[in-house]
């Protein structure tokens, strides 16, 4: 779906940030038992493991090179969205803001 004003514009439901910021206080939890490393493995497994199972359930032809298709954009898309959120939380690298680690939310 996407808005009339701007066809290139994904409509984001409410619902989808909700989602996201309860996977934040997920590993926001984890992090104050343990630490932001143990947070951000478990949260990398679980992910991991739920694109498989998204993979498994939609996939129309299970080989190698559409696992390995898949694997590929999964990467792309996780890399997009890190540097993405790493320029909003720090700035661009070099700015005056970069060191810090910002709240996650």
């Amino acid at each position: 779906m996407t808005d009339k004003a701007s066809p290139a514009t994904p409509v984001v439901p409410p619902e989808f940030y909700a989602d996201v910021n309860a996977f934040i206080d997920m590993a926001n939890g984890i992090e104050k038992r343990l630490d932001s490393h143990n947070a951000q493995l478990a949260m990398m497994h679980g992910f991991s493991r739920y694109a498989a199972h998204h993979y498994l359930r939609t996939a129309k032809v299970d080989d190698l090179k559409q696992r390995e298709s898949f694997a590929d954009y999964i990467t792309k898309g996780v890399v997009q969205l890190v540097m993405e959120n790493l320029t909003q939380m720090a700035g661009p690298v070099g700015s005056a803001g970069a060191q810090k680690a910002p709240p996650t939310k």
